[in-house]
């Protein structure tokens, strides 16, 4: 990924990133934000895979998730972890095209948001793979426990 280093790139981030995680609170939002069985949802910024395996159990039967993020180790992490048919993990900058994906029902922005926002029409990219009436959720999933 071409721009500023991500400050907290280390062997033991994606580990950090999985214990972090919330579940209870990555379900809680999901329903929220309209989470059903059937839906394909995009997790950018998907880091360590955990929330991806927690909306992919939301959206079945039926549904697929896609998870993107830019590290390689977090993508290797997810997969490891956090593999299961209809999840499938995508090593890419998410501030670029990502019309080859197919379109989404959802897009969940969770870590990767406030970076997206700092790129004028970075968002841009992600609105023309949303089906109409999509769902773009950016919620704070993350526990207080440090890891």
């Amino acid at each position: 990924m071409s721009g500023p280093i991500y400050f907290m790139e280390s062997e033991e981030e994606s580990l950090r990133l999985d214990i972090k995680t919330d579940p209870g609170a990555v379900e809680e939002q999901a329903r929220w934000a309209g989470v059903v069985p059937g839906m394909r949802v995009v997790d950018l910024g998907c880091g360590a895979g955990r929330t991806t395996h927690i909306l992919h159990r939301l959206v079945q039967p039926g549904g697929e998730v896609v998870g993107i993020d830019h590290s390689q180790p977090r993508i290797d992490y997810a997969v490891e972890h956090y593999s299961e048919n209809g999840i499938f993990y995508v090593l890419r900058d998410a501030r670029g095209s990502l019309s080859d994906l197919g379109r989404f029902d959802l897009v969940w922005c969770c870590r990767a948001g406030w970076m997206m926002g700092r790129r004028a029409g970075s968002t841009m990219g992600i609105v023309r793979v949303t089906v109409a009436r999509a769902v773009f959720a950016m919620p704070i999933v993350e526990s207080a426990r440090q890891g």
